[in-house]
C-alpha cells in the first residue's frame, strides 16, 4: 500500500488527479495559511471521486523554505515507511522552494517522486527512483484518472461542495432545434414572449396565465404542447402551470417562499425557453454529439439554495470543467458585461484552466464582435455560433 505526499498550491487539479491515478491507502497534503481551503477542496474531491484513505492535512509556515518543506516532506514518509506503507512524493504543487524541498527529500532518502505534467497529459517521474506500477506509463495513468473526472469531482477541487443534476433536455430537443433552423418563426416568437411578465403577485401570474395567446405557428404551437411549455384550453393555448392550485391558495393565504417559487418556476422557465432559452438545448445537443465533453448538464444550480451560480452548460472537456455561458443575442443584449460576468463565474467555478464557451445565437453586431474577439482571445474562451452554424463540429479542438 502506498502513502502519497503532496504539496498544495492555488491549482488544485495536479494533487486530484495523482491520488485518482494511484490510490492510496493513506494521504499527506502539506499546506500554507493560504492554501488551507484548497487542502480541504482535495480531500472532498477524492471523496467524492469514491476513493477510500486516511487523509492528513499538516499545516506549513505562511513562507516554507527548502528546509522547512523538505523537514516535513521526511517526517512524513518517514512516518509511512513505519507503518509499512510506500511512501510517493508528488513535488507538483506549492511553491518553487517548496518543490525544491521536496525534491531534495526524496532524491537524498530513496523515494520516488513525481511531476503531473497537465499540459502534456502525463505523469513524469522525477529523478531515478521508479514510480510504483500505477503510474509506470506516465500518459495511460493519466487517462485511467482522467476517467474517473465528472461534474461534481472537479467542482469540489473548486470549493464547490453542491452542484445539482440539472435538467433533462430531451422533451425540448425536437422544438428547439426547429426554432434554431426557422428564424423568422423563431423571431415571431420571441417576440411574442419576450414581454410576457412573469414576475410578481400570485394574482398577477394567475392573470398571465389566464390569457391566451396570439396564435402561433402551427408546428410550434403543437411542439411547446407536447414539451409540457404550453397546454390548451379550446381552440387556444395559455402558459402552462401545474401548479395553479398552489397560486390560487397564495391569493387567499400566506404560503412558503419555497412553495411560491416551486409555483412559478414553471411558467418563468416557459417564458424564458420560448424567448431565447431553447437555444440552450441546441447548444448541448451539438456539444453532446461532439464527444469533446462528459457528464454535459443543463442548468445547472452550484451553491445551496440560499448562495448558488447558475450555469447554463458544465461538463468536463479532458481535465478541467468545461462551462457554456449561452445567449440569443441581438440589440440591446448586453454581450459585452455578459461575457464578463461569465469569464468570472467561469474562474470561480472551474479555476484558470476552465474550458470557456461564450454562445450566441444570432450574428453579433460588428460594433460589439471587435470587443467580444479580443476579450475572447484574451481570457482563452471560445466563442460559438451563430445558430445557422451551429453543429458537433462547433466543438472540435482545434
Amino acid at each position: 500500500m502506498t502513502h502519497l505526499v503532496q504539496l498544495v498550491s492555488d491549482q488544485t487539479m495536479p494533487n486530484v488527479l495523482a491520488a485518482l491515478a494511484l490510490e492510496p491507502a493513506h494521504l499527506t497534503l502539506l499546506h500554507t495559511p493560504r492554501t488551507e481551503p484548497q487542502a480541504a477542496w482535495i480531500n472532498n474531491a477524492l471523496r467524492r471521486a469514491g476513493l477510500q484513505f486516511e487523509a492528513r492535512l499538516r499545516p506549513l509556515s505562511s513562507t516554507p523554505d527548502v528546509n522547512e518543506t523538505g523537514a516535513a516532506v521526511r517526517t512524513a514518509a518517514e512516518a509511512a515507511v513505519a507503518a509499512s506503507l510506500a511512501p510517493v512524493i508528488n513535488i507538483t504543487g506549492g511553491t518553487k522552494l517548496m518543490s525544491l524541498g521536496a525534491f531534495a527529500a526524496t532524491h537524498s532518502q530513496g523515494w520516488p517522486a513525481l511531476y503531473v505534467d497537465s499540459e502534456n497529459r502525463r505523469f513524469l517521474q522525477v529523478g531515478n527512483h521508479l514510480l510504483p506500477e500505477p503510474l509506470r506509463d506516465g500518459w495511460a495513468a493519466l487517462t485511467r484518472a482522467e476517467g474517473r473526472l465528472n461534474v461534481d469531482v472537479v467542482a469540489a477541487a473548486h470549493g464547490c461542495e453542491h452542484v445539482s443534476a440539472g435538467t433533462d433536455p430531451a422533451p425540448f430537443l425536437e422544438l428547439a432545434e426547429y426554432l434554431r433552423t426557422h428564424p423568422q418563426e423563431e423571431s415571431a416568437c420571441h417576440a411574442l414572449f419576450s414581454p410576457i411578465t412573469t414576475r410578481g403577485k400570485p394574482a398577477d401570474l394567475l392573470a398571465t396565465i389566464g390569457q391566451p395567446l396570439p396564435p402561433l405557428p402551427s408546428i410550434i404551437g403543437e411542439l411547446a404542447v407536447a414539451a409540457g411549455l404550453l397546454q390548451r384550453s379550446g381552440d387556444r393555448v395559455h402558459l402552462a402551470c401545474p401548479s395553479r392550485d398552489t397560486l390560487e391558495r397564495a391569493c387567499r393565504e400566506q404560503i412558503t417562499t419555497k412553495d411560491l417559487f416551486a409555483a412559478t418556476r414553471s411558467v418563468q422557465f416557459a417564458q424564458a425557453f420560448l424567448s431565447g432559452g431553447w437555444w440552450e438545448v441546441c447548444v448541448w445537443h451539438a456539444a453532446r454529439q461532439s464527444g469533446a465533453f462528459r457528464d454535459l448538464r443543463w442548468s445547472v444550480r452550484f451553491g445551496s439554495e440560499a448562495d448558488h451560480l447558475e450555469e447554463d452548460l458544465v461538463g468536463v472537456a479532458g481535465l478541467n470543467l468545461a462551462l457554456f455561458s449561452c445567449k440569443r443575442g441581438g440589440d440591446g443584449a448586453r454581450l459585452n458585461r455578459a461575457f464578463e460576468e461569465f469569464v468570472a463565474a467561469a474562474q470561480r467555478l472551474g479555476g484558470s484552466f476552465a474550458s470557456k464557451h461564450f454562445c450566441v445565437a444570432l450574428p453579433i453586431s460588428q460594433r460589439h464582435y471587435a470587443t467580444v474577439r479580443t476579450e475572447a482571445s484574451r481570457t482563452r474562451t471560445r466563442l460559438i455560433g451563430p445558430a445557422s452554424r451551429l453543429n458537433s463540429a462547433s466543438f472540435a479542438t482545434s
